[in-house]
């Protein structure tokens, strides 16, 4: 009896969203009145192709099933949602941790030579060759980390192009 009511419950709650989306109202959809509406959360109102069936009976001791189930697949059907594609690129995150890792690189080569700098003296030679080295490895750094930005600048033109691409898509799928 309880786990009835519970199902009555969760079906009620599904129809109050299913009318809420139906009747593209920009508020409130009470999604979170019920687990089940929580886990269709996305099929109803995301971006997800949905199918629905509704079971009827063909008995006339039914009849008023038959009807609210109709009335309820009615609504059901009213449901528009946006489907589009969901592309993403492996490309520009790897490229970013390129670059991440390069920039920690070359904190970590800053670092040693301070530390080299301190334990080996304070003479001017010494923070001098420290200095110079320090200056080419900078260099070497700075022309990884360029090539690393030129890697990031192509991925982010494959990215839009394959946005561009998918939006062009988008418009023509069938509604």
């Amino acid at each position: 009896l309880k786990e009835g009511a519970n199902i009555n419950r969760s079906l009620l709650a599904l129809g109050n969203c299913i009318t809420a989306l139906a009747e593209g109202r920009r508020g409130h959809v009470p999604f979170r009145d019920s687990k089940m509406t929580r886990l269709l959360k996305d099929s109803l109102g995301g971006n997800c192709r949905t199918v629905m069936i509704a079971n009827i009976s063909p008995s006339h001791r039914q009849f008023e099933e038959t009807i609210n189930t109709l009335k309820y697949a009615n609504r059901a059907k009213n449901l528009k949602t946006q489907v589009a594609r969901n592309v993403m690129s492996v490309s520009a995150h790897i490229a970013e941790y390129q670059r991440i890792i390069m920039e920690l690189r070359n904190e970590v080569s800053d670092l040693k030579s301070q530390m080299a700098s301190k334990n080996s003296g304070t003479g001017y030679d010494s923070l001098l060759e420290t200095t110079q080295s320090g200056t080419s490895q900078r260099l070497k750094q700075r022309t990884a980390l360029d090539y690393v930005d030129n890697l990031e600048k192509q991925h982010m033109q494959t990215i839009k192009n394959a946005v561009v691409q998918t939006c062009s898509e988008r418009r023509n799928l069938p509604e």
